[in-house]
């Protein structure tokens, strides 16, 4: 198997740029650092758990790191590898449980591309993070399920937030950096406003990056956000979601609808300001992550205008 794999990472080291992008990403996974009172075999237990569900899922290439080696160190290793991506983590104990990190990293530009934080009692109940790992291999790919037929969209006008009133200016690629979403919403409902965000961001025609690196909210960390990222405006957002019952047919709440209610706002990074214009869009759906796509494309929707054509000379 060993022999297979390293096999497999020197083709793809040879192979063209163009050819590489018809072969699965490739990722590569390091023990995550521990903390005081956590047991560096525990570091290692909860990288295998998500290494080994994201390559199980299929459609990636999935390789462990050397051990002992610092987050700083591991770029190297993985470019190395010929990952696509690294991911690092680190565990704290919180308690009788753990507080784990998870980091994705381009190996290419060294950026952050996406981040979380769980509270967990063992490797077991990092169940899902794998596949979310995993399938956010394949959006970056264009090889996801947000990806129509995997192909990629036709570019669109350029968009722009606008300011009320203002007249909407065209943008450059690249353009937006979308923040981790605040809220009282569940982690991962959070991280799937996220990536609905820039998805559906995309779909409009425009260049968006998540921005793992700055954190807090847009109005107080929006210039900060400017510098980490390079894009033209920052967006923050929040995400709150509320199971409802019914009172009349006194429906159970795991069966109740849930809603999803996501509030937008902007950061103009060429004149540091805030963009006055606030959207909150609201959607219910029998399951949550539905709910939250949902207010995810109609709060774009809202927000994203048609870009003016350029003035005539």
């Amino acid at each position: 198997m060993l022999r297979s794999l390293l096999a497999l990472l020197v083709v793809l080291a040879l192979l063209p740029q163009a050819a590489r992008a018809a072969v699965a990403p490739v990722l590569a996974v390091d023990s995550f650092t521990t903390g005081t009172g956590v047991a560096a075999a525990v570091g290692a237990q909860f990288a295998d758990a998500i290494a080994d569900e994201a390559r199980d899922a299929g459609g990636v290439i999935v390789v462990r790191g050397s051990p002992n080696l610092t987050p700083a160190q591991f770029r190297g290793a993985a470019r190395s590898l010929n990952a696509d991506d690294y991911l690092i983590g680190s565990i704290a104990p919180v308690g009788t449980a753990y507080s784990v990190l998870i980091q994705l990293v381009s190996t290419r530009s060294g950026l952050l591309t996406w981040t979380t934080t769980v509270q967990v009692a063992s490797a077991a109940d990092l169940h899902g993070i794998g596949a979310q790992v995993r399938q956010l291999l394949l959006d970056q790919s264009g090889r996801g399920t947000f990806a129509a037929a995997g192909a990629v969209p036709a570019p669109s006008p350029a968009v722009a937030f606008a300011a009320p009133g203002a007249e909407s200016t065209p943008f450059p690629p690249s353009t937006y950096a979308v923040m981790p979403f605040g809220g009282s919403a569940l982690t991962l409902d959070r991280t799937l406003a996220l990536r609905s965000v820039l998805d559906e961001i995309r779909k409009r025609g425009a260049s968006a990056v998540a921005d793992g690196v700055t954190g807090g909210d847009v109005e107080s960390t929006g210039a900060q956000a400017c510098m980490d990222t390079g894009a033209a405006t920052i967006v923050g957002g929040t995400l709150d979601t509320v199971r409802a019952d019914d009172p009349v047919t006194i429906v159970p709440a795991p069966a109740a609808p849930v809603t999803a209610s996501i509030t937008l706002q902007a950061y103009d990074c060429r004149t540091q300001t805030l963009l006055p214009k606030v959207l909150t869009a609201d959607k219910s759906a029998p399951l949550s992550s539905d709910a939250v796509r949902a207010a995810a494309a109609a709060v774009v929707a809202s927000y994203l205008t048609p870009a003016s054509p350029a003035p005539k000379r």
